[in-house]
């Protein structure tokens, strides 16, 4: 079963969280992506390549001497099913975007850095960035049951504006999708997995 939570803030409203100071962050290119993956203190999934190549994402990391400690994803316009999903491929569900709006996605901070405030610090930079270019809005998705997240995001500024269900029990599925597929001024698109329709 998946239970999306679709959460929304104004940017003017997220309460910036500043970049604890033994740390930088950067703004990555295919190339430095590349280049960072070949440290083996560096766990990012190759698929992150793809997510700036193809899927014309933006990529935020925050390291601790070249070593990533906190990884996060924006994307605005049309954000496909391999941006939002919980890790099974089943629960991809496409969402188009307003123009002032960026999905915030695959959101990571390494275990051991937690606590560190480095989420919210990425949220905030992402924020700022996303105010840079005209957006005046930041949506991201989260397991309903995922209540530290919900916590953290809350505490942000984040809102819970709709949310979407699949459920999936052998050949039976059942989706459930808000009226007309509008959340506010989102479009959602269909569940991979809803073999229902």
């Amino acid at each position: 079963m998946n239970i999306s939570c679709f959460l929304e803030a104004r940017i003017e409203s997220i309460q910036s969280e500043p970049l604890p100071a033994d740390y930088q962050f950067e703004w990555l290119t295919v190339a430095r992506l590349t280049e960072l993956r070949e440290n083996p203190e560096n766990s990012i999934s190759d698929t992150w390549n793809s997510l700036l190549e193809i899927h014309q994402a933006e990529c935020l990391v925050v390291l601790a001497d070249e070593v990533v400690v906190g990884l996060a994803g924006v994307k605005t316009g049309m954000v496909s099913g391999e941006l939002n999903h919980d890790g099974d491929l089943r629960t991809k569900l496409p969402i188009e975007l307003p123009a002032d709006m960026a999905y915030l996605f695959g959101v990571h901070v390494v275990p051991r850095y937690r606590g560190k405030r480095l989420y919210a610090a990425m949220v905030s930079l992402i924020a700022e960035r996303m105010s840079d270019r005209g957006g005046k809005r930041l949506l991201l998705t989260t397991e309903c049951s995922n209540f530290r997240a919900l916590k953290s995001v809350r505490r942000m500024g984040f809102t819970q504006v709709g949310h979407t269900v699949l459920i999936r029990a052998g050949r039976i599925c059942w989706a459930n999708y808000p009226n007309e597929n509008q959340i506010g001024d989102i479009r959602v698109g269909r569940y991979a997995g809803d073999v229902s329709g």
